[in-house]
């Protein structure tokens, strides 16, 4: 059992390697506004990590397992929001033709950072029907998880979506009215692609999580939205 354990983190760890020299620390990822000009930013932790100083451009951006946010504003606009959704960096690469050849490689990799990811719910398991197994994984379990956390290379980021900024102030309720409606639709249409394309390519184990967060967003996206056309500001007519 030793000899598998052992076996098992070998693995873990030529997978770290070899997807940090396959795919790099980084990510090159789009940023697209609406209207363009505006400035960007990617903050994880509070931290900002990454800027655009002018939409559209693209600008790399460190691979992550944690949360990552992209913020952008623009003069006269609210900004936005949004959440990075991430995906295994080896589903990224064989969507490149140039990269198919590599996949079989990437699954079986990616097959052991999955498995170092999972030492947790395992060693509990054989923690509580065979102690001498428990012990075992306990004491690979945390060199596991340090391999898991520092495997980053294997996740990827889907590119953002194009980031629709609303108005913060017209010359009429009508205006505003229409410009908030087509935003509405601009925003489910989104919405509706990002989903289906979700569904078709999120980790089956994260899948159910994803989708129901995905629309817990969209919800309250939508609910911000309305917030905002009742908070714009009309102007008043000169007299």
């Amino acid at each position: 059992m030793i000899r598998v354990l052992l076996l098992v983190l070998a693995a873990s760890l030529l997978a770290s390697g070899c997807a940090t020299y396959r795919y790099g620390t980084h990510q090159a990822l789009p940023v697209v506004t609406d209207p363009p000009g505006a400035s960007c930013e990617f903050e994880r932790f509070g931290k900002v990590i990454a800027r655009v100083d002018r939409t559209p451009a693209t600008v790399p951006v460190e691979r992550s397992l944690f949360m990552t946010r992209l913020t952008c504003s623009l003069e006269g606009y609210h900004p936005e929001t949004v959440e990075l959704l991430t995906e295994r960096a080896a589903d990224i690469a064989a969507r490149d033709p140039a990269k198919r050849d590599e996949v079989v490689t990437d699954v079986v990799a990616s097959a052991a950072y999955q498995l170092g990811s999972n030492y947790v719910t395992g060693s509990a398991a054989l923690g509580a029907s065979a102690p001498a197994l428990g012990v075992g994984f306990t004491i690979v379990g945390p060199l596991m998880l340090a391999v898991d956390l520092a495997t980053s290379a294997w996740v990827g980021f889907r590119p953002p979506p194009v980031i629709l900024l609303t108005r913060g102030r017209f010359d009429s309720e009508a205006e505003r009215d229409d410009h908030f409606a087509i935003r509405r639709r601009e925003y489910e249409t989104q919405a509706a692609t990002l989903r289906e394309e979700l569904a078709n390519e999120c980790w089956r184990a994260r899948c159910r999580f994803e989708l129901r967060q995905f629309d817990r967003a969209m919800s309250a996206k939508l609910e911000r939205l309305e917030a905002l056309r009742l908070a714009a500001e009309i102007r008043t007519a000169s007299p």
